[in-house]
C-alpha cells in the first residue's frame, strides 16, 4: 500500500496518512509526497491519495457521480461540499486491474485526522462524506457493467 500526501493536502497530510494508516491497521505500507511519486511507483500497488492529485489521470476512474476540483468536491445526490466536509472514496486503480485507489480529500485540516480514524467505523461503502466529524453519507458506487450483472426488464 502507497498513500500519498499530495500537494493540495492540508497542512497536516502526513499526520493523517499517517493516521489512516494506523486506523485501517495497515502493516507494509510507505508514505510519499506526490512530488516524489512517478507512474512506476504507483503501479503494482494500492494507492491512497491525500488531497486531490495535480494529475487528474490518477483519478479517471472515478465515477460519474462525484465531481472534483481543487476548491472540493460535490456528490450527486447532495450537491457541493461545505468547508468542513471531508469525502473518503474506493475506485478501481487507473493503471493495475484488480487494484483500487482511494481518495480522501479532507477540506478542513481541523477535522481530516479525526476523520481518517473513523474511516473504518463503516465497513464496506465505496464512499463516505463527513461534515466536521460527523458521518453525513455512505454508499456503493452503481455497479455499470458487471460481468456477473443480469439486467432485470
Amino acid at each position: 500500500m502507497l498513500l500519498v500526501v499530495c500537494a493540495s493536502a492540508p497542512a497536516n497530510g502526513q499526520e493523517v496518512a499517517e493516521t489512516l494508516a494506523e486506523a485501517l491497521g495497515l502493516q507494509a505500507y510507505s508514505i510519499a509526497a506526490e512530488r516524489n511519486v512517478d507512474r512506476a511507483l504507483l503501479d503494482g500497488r494500492d494507492v491512497i491519495l491525500v488531497g486531490t492529485p495535480r494529475d487528474p489521470e490518477w483519478l479517471r476512474t472515478h465515477p460519474l457521480a462525484l465531481r472534483l476540483s481543487p476548491q472540493g468536491f460535490a456528490l450527486d445526490p447532495g450537491g457541493e461540499a461545505a468547508g468542513e466536509d471531508a469525502f473518503f472514496g474506493v475506485f478501481a486503480h487507473p493503471h493495475q486491474p484488480g487494484r483500487v485507489l482511494a481518495l480522501l480529500l479532507p477540506l478542513s485540516p481541523d477535522h481530516a485526522e479525526r476523520v481518517a480514524a473513523k474511516i473504518t467505523h463503516y465497513g464496506r461503502y465505496s464512499y463516505l462524506v463527513f461534515r466536521g466529524d460527523r458521518n453525513l453519507a455512505r454508499g456503493w458506487w452503481p455497479v455499470d457493467a458487471s460481468p456477473v450483472s443480469i439486467p432485470i426488464p
